[in-house]
């Protein structure tokens, strides 16, 4: 006859053939819960996940149950600990009760069943939920299921972490465009156009990333008004400074036309977008932003004053062989 204690020598020595043996053969008690919870977390950290779903295989309620002591629900350590395989597991558990309406009963958890609708906003350390554990480690198959899951609490599509990246952001900068389409959708005017503490917006961030065919599918959404204007609190650069610099004459036309008042914002070096186009050889850009700033108050100093590194855009203007016709057509103004 195994009794508990055999099963917690079997896990502190690793003996997986052994924890097998007396999982066959162990009896469920009401004493045995906590053991059963404290063995299964504790074998987390050998990371051998068909010993762990061995454990979820005797008992289906610790991929649902909250763990007091360790303030966690299993789900959230296992997608940090990239354990695939058994995150599978609990997932598929978890959609096996989805649609029960009393957990609690059929489980025999500890809680009741409000308890359990935190599952979904529940946050480890860095305060990521598992939405956003499943997008740091690449688990597009995984956000699929939590986005299927109705029981177990809503999700705040709007919800930061501690670096200030909410799952859209982190969707972008991790490269998981077909994940980002997807939560679009869930995302209002005010939650898309969020700016973070480093001044970075969705769209900044698919700009910066060079991730064009995003970054345009954004300029033609039409779902809400996306905004163009963040600004890079490093450097005060924003979306057109970077496309300009990044030498993209389509896609900084295409800006323009969309937001024009980019041109007029200098980053932290008084450079305009205007003189990163100069830089670049961008002619026909050059021309549209003169062409726009025309009229403009600030034409002047955009093109005569020099930037802090003593660059001048009117010296770079005069490179260009239609500089004259440039002068005539936009920079020259007659005296009244």
């Amino acid at each position: 006859m195994v009794t508990p204690e055999d099963l917690v020598n079997a896990c502190f020595e690793q003996n997986y053939v052994k924890v097998i043996k007396i999982l066959n053969n162990l009896e469920k008690t009401e004493y045995l819960e906590d053991i059963i919870m404290d063995c299964f977390i504790g074998s987390m950290r050998f990371l051998h996940q068909d010993l762990l779903i061995r454990f979820l295989d005797y008992d289906e309620r610790l991929a649902l149950e909250y763990f007091e002591h360790y303030d966690i629900f299993v789900i959230l350590y296992t997608l940090e600990l990239g354990l695939d395989k058994l995150s599978n597991k609990i997932f598929d558990i978890l959609h096996k009760y989805d649609n029960e309406e009393s957990k609690k009963d059929k489980l025999k958890l500890k809680y009741d069943n409000e308890k359990y609708k935190e599952l979904i906003s529940h946050t480890n350390a860095n305060d990521d939920n598992i939405l956003q554990i499943c997008i740091y480690s690449s688990n597009s198959k995984f956000v699929d299921k939590i986005l299927e899951l109705k029981s177990y609490g809503t999700i705040d599509f709007s919800h930061t972490n501690n670096y200030d990246q909410n799952a859209l952001m982190l969707s972008v900068n991790n490269n998981m465009l077909k994940t980002a389409h997807k939560l679009l959708e869930y995302y209002d005017e005010k939650t898309l156009n969020y700016i973070n503490k480093e001044g970075y917006s969705v769209f900044l961030y698919s700009v910066v990333n060079k991730q064009y065919d995003f970054m345009t599918f954004l300029m033609e959404y039409d779902k809400c008004n996306v905004k163009y204007d963040a600004t890079c609190y490093y450097d005060g650069k924003n979306a057109l400074h970077y496309l300009c610099i990044f030498n993209e004459m389509m896609y900084s036309v295409r800006l323009i036309t969309k937001c024009p008042e980019l041109i007029y914002c200098g980053d932290y070096s008084s450079s305009y977008p205007l003189l990163y186009a100069l830089k670049g050889n961008m002619n026909f850009l050059v021309y549209k932003i003169l062409k726009l700033m025309k009229h403009s108050i600030k034409k002047k100093f955009i093109i005569y004053y020099p930037n802090d590194n003593f660059e001048c855009v009117d010296d770079y203007l005069k490179k260009l062989s239609n500089y004259d016709k440039l002068y005539s057509q936009f920079i020259y103004e007659p005296l009244l």
